[in-house]
């Protein structure tokens, strides 16, 4: 639980430090307990092996309905 919410706070950093819009996917490696940022994705991916969508569709939000949502929400 602490990891996550150390996770959470350092994206939220991320995020602002990068002047980053709408959504994005910062990854992370942890080792150790320790935290290192790996990428920020700016455009997540939408193939078959992309991940963000993926997480979306365990929770019950179809990737259409995903696409929609974001083309909705970005200014």
């Amino acid at each position: 639980k602490d990891i996550i919410k150390k996770i959470k706070e350092y994206s939220l950093k991320v995020f602002n430090i990068f002047n980053l819009n709408n959504y994005s996917r910062i990854d992370y490696l942890i080792k150790d307990n320790n935290i290192y940022l790996n990428e920020i994705n700016t455009i997540p991916g939408f193939t078959e092996s992309s991940m963000y969508p993926m997480l979306f569709n365990k929770v019950g939000i179809s990737t259409k309905e995903l696409i929609t949502i974001l083309i909705e929400n970005t200014n």
